[in-house]
């Protein structure tokens, strides 16, 4: 069952289902299956805030030796050394966040295996814009999807893991009518 059905199962009308849900991404309110999320999520923001540090730092580096050592063949050959792993450092910041929004654009599709799907993927048709945005995930997530649907979860086939959950109490197996009420769920349902 997810968020939306949730929120319909406890009486919610469709119209006031829907400012909610559009209301939460207003909010920046995400839900989402993955355990740990924010674990993980804090952890790859760290990482990436590190790789920006050393970033900077190297670049301050290549700047303070070039004024210092115009001339020395030994220090120009250091900077070169520095420009090197700047450019490593950038590539792997390019690769992680690659990888980042991979991850997030296969959990959000609620992929059951994302090391398989993401090796089903052509990451060469994954494009990135002058402003540092990726696109193209979601056409490749739709054609792997239809290729191959049972590598992803449906709302069928979580609802029919869910428990069903009924009003009111037991059901005369005779009839099929009520025995009883819960009268705290009556008054409950009844505001």
């Amino acid at each position: 069952m997810d968020f939306k059905e949730l929120l319909k199962s406890n009486g919610l009308e469709d119209a006031v289902v829907d400012s909610i849900l559009s209301g939460m991404s207003e909010h920046k309110i995400f839900t989402t299956t993955e355990e740990k999320i924010e674990e993980r999520y804090a952890k790859a923001k760290e990482k990436n805030n590190e790789l920006k540090q050393e970033l900077e730092e190297s670049t301050k580096l290549i700047a303070s030796l070039e004024e210092k050592a115009k001339d020395s063949e030994s220090v120009q050959n250091e900077i070169q050394g520095y420009k090197a792993q700047i450019q490593e450092l950038t590539e792997k910041r390019e690769h992680d966040r690659l990888e980042n929004y991979i991850e997030l654009g296969l959990t959000k599709n609620k992929a059951k295996n994302n090391t398989a799907v993401k090796a089903l993927l052509d990451l060469t048709k994954i494009t990135k814009d002058e402003e540092g945005n990726f696109h193209g995930l979601t056409e490749e997530l739709d054609r792997v999807k239809s290729e191959n649907d049972y590598l992803f979860a449906s709302e069928d086939s979580q609802s029919g893991n869910q428990p069903h959950i009924f009003q009111g109490g037991n059901t005369n197996p005779a009839n099929g009518t009520h025995e009883e009420e819960d009268s705290f769920l009556k008054g409950f349902l009844s505001r």
